[in-house]
């Protein structure tokens, strides 16, 4: 396989490892489909650095000492819903267990990252 054909979804997850390897561009997998990631923008860096900053420290304000915020450096796979992206920033609380079939990749609960981001984003005032 050398390149993504456009509206076909059967790839597996196995032949999005091996376009990864390869790629010169950031590749996500949804459900069978590949997809090129967009270039970021030097404000979309600024604005990402902040939120995870801003979340460490209230984090931390409520006491959440083993979680912490991860960038779009690290790639999570979530097996139930067969996908694997990388997020501008997300919630980590205790220990991610790495991929058996992905190197680069981390199993996280998608339930449990969604709810805690709502947890600390709800609660925030609003200006």
């Amino acid at each position: 396989m050398t390149r993504v054909e456009k509206g076909l979804s059967n790839y597996t997850y196995g032949d999005y490892l091996t376009l990864e390897a390869s790629s010169e561009e950031k590749l996500e997998f949804h459900g069978g489909f590949i997809v090129a990631m967009a270039g970021g923008t030097p404000e979309h860096g600024l604005i990402a650095i902040n939120f995870a900053t801003a979340v460490n420290k209230e984090l931390r304000r409520k006491g959440k000492n083993d979680c912490g915020t991860l960038s779009s450096d690290v790639k999570i796979y979530i097996p139930g819903s067969n996908r694997g992206f990388f997020l501008d920033a997300y919630i980590v609380c205790g220990e991610m267990e790495r991929s058996n079939t992905d190197p680069q990749g981390y199993y996280q609960s998608y339930t449990y990252t969604r709810s805690s981001f709502r947890e600390y984003t709800s609660a925030r005032p609003r200006n």
